[in-house]
């Protein structure tokens, strides 16, 4: 028995000694840091911000619904102002149609919410998007205008549904100036939140509008030539969202600068749990790692949209790489168990769901093209064949799906259709040549 328990002691030290050495080598692995890859430095360096406060859209929204005189600065202002109303009658697949006949609802809401109204109309005559990142953070700003934004939307159907052309040239004037507004965002220097955002409120103003366009009641000759400008497409640049997934890096580099220095403070037992985790991360080679996976996102979004689908299938071939489990992994275990989080959540789908909205910029830029030139519906296959600038998909061609039983038109998703959402109008037959 004595014997039985000296070898069990021998074996439990052997193992304990083993387990110890193991511990000396893992962190004897992890000694050092690696150095900052080109990749890594050249993401990380901010470009420098081209708009100075009250021409930003993003301080604006980061402020918008402060108290009025509230100062936008090192310290967020407290925020009060609340739409004030119910607006649910509004968010239906078609704002056009909803403010058909509620003029007196829509002015008491506006009425309502004047202080709020005003501050998004004066969006429209800032410069652009850039985020600045520190303390003033546009997210509660973002989410002020999910209210607001129907409201803004059916004032302008309700003008021009009201037959005056002054109301009619106002609106339209305002539902331009609101693309472009989304358009500067699309193109600033933000991240995945502000192009998702953009994205979003592009899609509803270009349901609208192609809800109007296609509205066989609705006399387009107040457009008096200027549908074209208003409802062109986008040159393909605006839907490249490389910069993006960059800006996200920078944003999310004071948070593993934190980690990186874990330890510092609290009762000595969760000071040293923290110092033996900080052993097992290393900055900069985890910084270097994000850099990897940025640059692929970016190759992704920022490619030529006629292969998306062979870089998505590239693209997803590198993640299942980099999830597999090598020697290599005892270095910088916890930066690699990070970035193996941060991929698992990565907005790779963000590139299909926008470049949705640039097919359905289209679309309604073909349906208000129907219109104008009076094309009979049965011959719409042919005017689509023949402009295939209008009616197919950026990513990868795929023509739109047209119904004649019910003169449906529609935008076939990339991915799957996100639900709740409409990329599709209904085209009736009309030789009116319209808008000219």
């Amino acid at each position: 028995m004595l014997q039985g328990l000296r070898v069990a002691a021998k074996f439990a030290a052997g193992m304990l000694g083993l387990l110890l050495a193991l511990l000396l080598f893992w962190i004897g692995v992890n000694h050092f840091d690696r150095p900052l890859s080109a990749s890594a430095r050249a993401i990380l360096a901010a470009p420098p911000d081209p708009y100075s406060s009250d021409d930003n859209i993003y301080v604006a929204l980061a402020g918008f619904d402060a108290p009025a005189g509230a100062v936008i600065g090192p310290v967020p202002p407290p925020r009060t102002l609340k739409f004030e109303g119910n607006i649910r009658w509004l968010q239906t697949p078609s704002v056009w149609t909803s403010a058909k006949g509620h003029g007196a609802q829509i002015a008491a809401l506006t009425g309502a919410n004047r202080e709020l109204y005003q501050r998004y109309l004066s969006l429209h005559g800032l410069h652009g998007y850039f985020e600045t990142g520190g303390t003033v953070d546009a997210v509660s700003g973002f989410l002020a205008l999910v209210p607001l934004r129907p409201l803004f939307l059916a004032n302008l159907a309700s003008e021009i549904q009201s037959g005056k052309p002054a109301e009619q040239q106002a609106a339209v004037a305002d539902l331009g100036q609101d693309l472009q507004l989304w358009k500067r965002v699309l193109d600033g220097t933000g991240g995945v939140f502000s192009k998702a955002m953009a994205a979003q409120a592009l899609r509803v103003d270009l349901l609208l509008a192609g809800d109007m366009v296609t509205d066989p009641a609705c006399d387009l000759t107040f457009l008096r030539g200027e549908g074209d400008a208003l409802l062109a497409p986008f040159d393909a640049q605006s839907w490249k969202l490389g910069n993006a997934y960059e800006a996200d890096m920078r944003a999310g580099a004071s948070s593993l600068a934190a980690l990186a220095r874990a330890g510092g403070e609290g009762p000595w037992p969760q000071r040293a749990d923290e110092w033996l985790g900080r052993q097992f991360f290393k900055l900069h080679a985890t910084e270097n790692l994000e850099a990897q996976r940025t640059e692929e996102l970016r190759a992704l979004a920022d490619g030529n949209p006629a292969t998306y689908r062979q870089r998505r299938e590239a693209y997803d071939a590198a993640v299942r790489r980099s999830a597999r489990i090598s020697l290599a992994d005892f270095y910088d275990p916890v930066g690699k168990i990070t970035m193996a989080i941060a991929a698992a959540a990565a907005e790779e789908n963000l590139v299909p769901r926008v470049y949705d909205v640039a097919a359905l910029q289209r679309l309604v830029f073909l349906a208000y093209q129907v219109r104008r030139r009076g094309v009979p519906l049965a011959q719409l296959p042919q005017f689509m064949a023949q402009h295939p600038e209008w009616s197919t998909h950026p990513l990868g061609g795929k023509p739109f799906r047209w119904e004649p039983e019910s003169g449906r038109l529609a935008v076939m998703p990339v991915e799957e259709e996100p639900m709740g959402q409409r990329f599709s109008l209904t085209l009736h037959e009309s030789h009116q040549v319209a808008g000219r």
